[in-house]
């Protein structure tokens, strides 16, 4: 299953086998999150899974959370189709299960 995690600047792709992490140290996405500085440097790592978007907490000094409700240092949660991922107290994030018909090779 693939995944699309759409941030303010745009998306990313997600699925079993090709984990993204977010934080301030993740080459990449530097410029992206200049602007939030209570991000950790490795704030949360996102793994697409069947049933959802599994993330974990990276023991992040601000705290990640899924509709709101915190997940705990170092333990992970699932995100569903609609959910939304927010990383310390600004960085909103979307979780969209991406069609099969829209997956290329």
């Amino acid at each position: 299953m693939v995944w699309r995690v759409e941030f303010p600047w745009g998306f990313r792709l997600v699925a079993s086998g090709r984990p993204l992490t977010v934080g301030r140290d993740t080459p990449g996405l530097e410029s992206e999150l200049a602007s939030y500085p209570n991000v950790s440097r490795k704030h949360a790592l996102f793994t697409g899974a069947e049933h959802g978007v599994i993330v974990t907490d990276l023991a992040s000094t601000n705290g990640s959370y899924i509709n709101d409700i915190q997940i705990a240092p170092r333990e992970s949660a699932v995100a569903h189709d609609g959910d939304v991922v927010r990383l310390a107290a600004d960085l909103y994030s979307t979780v969209r299960r991406v069609p099969a018909d829209e997956i290329t090779a």
